[in-house]
């Protein structure tokens, strides 16, 4: 295992862009079998540690290392250690040959193929880890930071830095400041911390965790679990079934595609399900949410939320509040639940139940319940109301007319009558609407229950 200790002041020395070939023409060198030293013309020298090391000299410098094990390097620039490096077992005659040729990534491969522990200095690091299970610690400044293959642990610690776990299972940690942090392949564990943090899971089945601040994270591939945490975050699940929490803060949750669970939490969220067979719950808070396209199930919980079912055959459930409730295209049902509601749901054949409060059923076109697909209102009391205010009640003519009640009497011809008629066989109340004059309902209602309907029940 290699363990790296960057003190350098200035970003030359940083190991990832470490210039072996130009920042040392070693114009001069001490050899033994457990040392070499390079040396450039300021003095400046490479420090090679190990045993059985051997070598050809031609004219009066190094040809080459013929044999040998390195153990530890130390870079130093100015009489200051810059990079010391201990914990090598590399072949001396290869890492000559990289130092000589000028070959810097062969040489840092061959430095860091191991389980490595390198530590940055207090200004703006570049250090790559390489193959193996590394841990990269950053120090102050704005780092950038590479895993590279194995499972890695990088932490960020100090400044706005950049961290790539790169492939294998990885555990970053951004410290403080605004961090970028990218899991890369595999199933990555990502902390944003403090900071207002940028975190991207990329392929596998990450867990990330936005910290403090305002966070932004992308879960990519995979079934992601996503922590917002404290802050007004955003939370993309991306890919997969995923599983996002907003916790604290006015935080915003996109599902994307897969069957997704969404958790506003506390705040006033907006929660979006996405493609596919999504889960939202609002939390406490004035929440928003979609379900998106698929067969979803929407919970507002606390607050005065608005639920848009949207595409397929949904549910919907207010909770505590007054709720706005739109299921959609599609079959849906929807709970209004506890609070004066307003339900609406859409196209399709759908069943609306009010519950505590007073509701409010809101129809804004004939194809919201047909003869064919028509809806049922469940529990209608009769201190609540029956909105059709968006409907034209009279195609025949221009602009938008308002319907005229006529009791349970027969449709006479004219455009725009509404009938309302309780059934005789315990099936309920049916409400008709004729909006063409063609003495054929166009627009038909149930209600479960048998009730006498005034036009004080509607709002016309």
């Amino acid at each position: 295992m290699a363990v790296v200790r960057l003190d350098g002041a200035r970003t030359r020395v940083n190991l990832s862009l470490l210039d072996v070939g130009g920042l040392l023409d070693f114009d001069a060198f001490k050899a033994s079998t457990v040392a070499l030293k390079l040396y450039d013309d300021a003095r400046n020298y490479l420090l090679f540690s190990g045993s059985g090391l051997r070598y050809r000299v031609a004219g009066g410098t190094i040809d080459q290392v013929t044999a040998g094990t390195i153990s530890a390097l130390s870079l130093v620039e100015n009489g200051v250690t810059r990079i010391n490096i201990t914990g090598l077992n590399a072949s001396a005659v290869a890492m000559f040959d990289l130092v000589r040729a000028g070959n810097d990534q062969g040489f840092i491969n061959l430095l860091l193929s191991g389980n490595d522990t390198i530590t940055g200095t207090p200004f703006a690091d570049t250090i790559s880890g390489g193959a193996g299970n590394d841990s990269v610690s950053g120090g102050g400044g704005n780092d950038t930071l590479y895993g590279g293959a194995g499972n890695d642990r990088l932490y960020g610690e100090a400044g706005n830095d950049v961290l790539d776990g790169g492939a294998g299972s990885d555990r970053i940690y951004g410290g403080e400041g605004n961090d970028t942090i990218i899991g890369g392949a595999d199933n990555d564990t990502l902390y944003g911390e403090a900071g207002h943090d940028t975190i991207r899971g990329g392929t596998g089945n990450d867990v990330a965790y936005g910290g403090e601040g305002n966070d932004a994270i992308y879960g990519g591939d995979g079934n992601d679990t996503l922590y917002g945490e404290a802050g007004d975050d955003i939370l993309y699940g991306d890919a997969g079934n995923d599983t996002l929490r907003g916790a604290t803060g006015n935080d915003k949750l996109y599902g994307g595609t897969g069957d997704d669970t969404l958790f506003g939490e506390a705040g006033n969220d907006t929660l979006d399900g996405g493609a596919g067979n999504d889960r939202l719950y609002g939390g406490e808070g004035t929440d928003i949410l979609r379900g998106g396209a698929g067969n979803d199930i929407l919970y507002g919980e606390a607050g005065n939320d608005t639920l848009y079912g949207d595409a397929g055959n949904d549910m919907l459930y207010g909770g505590v509040g007054n709720d706005k409730l739109y299921g959609g295209a599609g079959n849906n049902v929807l709970y209004g639940e506890n609070g004066d509601d307003t339900l609406n749901g859409g196209a399709g054949a759908d069943q609306l139940y009010g519950g505590g409060g007073r509701d409010t059923f809101v129809f804004t076109s004939v194809t919201d319940s047909t003869p064919q697909a028509r809806d049922t209102i469940y529990g209608f009391a009769t201190d609540e109301k029956i909105d059709l205010r968006g409907i034209d009640a009279n195609v025949t003519v221009a602009n938008d007319q308002a319907f005229t009640f006529i009791g349970s009497r027969a449709f006479s011809g004219h455009a725009g009558e509404l009938r309302a008629v309780t059934m005789t066989d315990s099936s309920g109340t049916f409400i008709y609407a004729d909006t063409d004059g063609d003495r054929v309902a166009d627009f038909v209602v149930r209600l479960d229950v048998p009730i006498t309907l005034t036009a004080g029940h509607f709002l016309l």
